[in-house]
């Protein structure tokens, strides 16, 4: 009777990772729509100075694309990925924040960073502007997963 009860502590605590292989202790994202920048922020500074290996294989959108900061040695990309970008906005007022979206672009690479100016500045909700893993990957902003 307490195997049954250790097994499902055991897996109910595997369940709480989801984002992170298990095996491996890299992070995989599925789909990751964003989300609070400042949280964002703290689980990518977390990542800094540490050997994981993030691994985009779904959507990797709005505040998950802080992890390009990495570098392309430690973030790869599936071709079938894709990469949602757009402005850090306030979430009840729809009041763009140019201090953080300045600071989330300076966490990508030059060429990216002239892009999203270009493309995706502005734009807040879901209105993203997409780039596709293959499209990372040939641009030398993520390696190949």
């Amino acid at each position: 009777m307490m195997k049954p009860l250790i097994l499902a502590a055991a897996l109910a605590l595997t369940a709480c990772v989801p984002a992170t292989d298990v095996a491996s202790r890299d992070v995989h994202i599925g789909t990751d729509w964003g989300g609070n920048f400042a949280e964002y922020r703290s689980r990518v500074g977390g990542l800094l100075f540490n050997d994981q290996t993030v691994r985009v294989s779904g959507v990797c959108a709005s505040s998950c694309t802080m992890f390009l900061v990495l570098g392309p040695d430690r973030v790869c990309s599936t071709p079938q990925a894709r990469w949602a970008f757009h402005s850090v906005y306030h979430p009840r007022t729809g009041a763009i924040s140019q201090t953080a979206t300045a600071e989330l672009v300076q966490s990508y690479p030059p060429s990216l960073q002239s892009w999203f100016w270009v493309n995706a500045h502005g734009k807040t909700g879901r209105d993203f502007a997409y780039l596709s893993g293959a499209e990372m990957i040939a641009s030398g902003y993520v390696g190949a997963c």
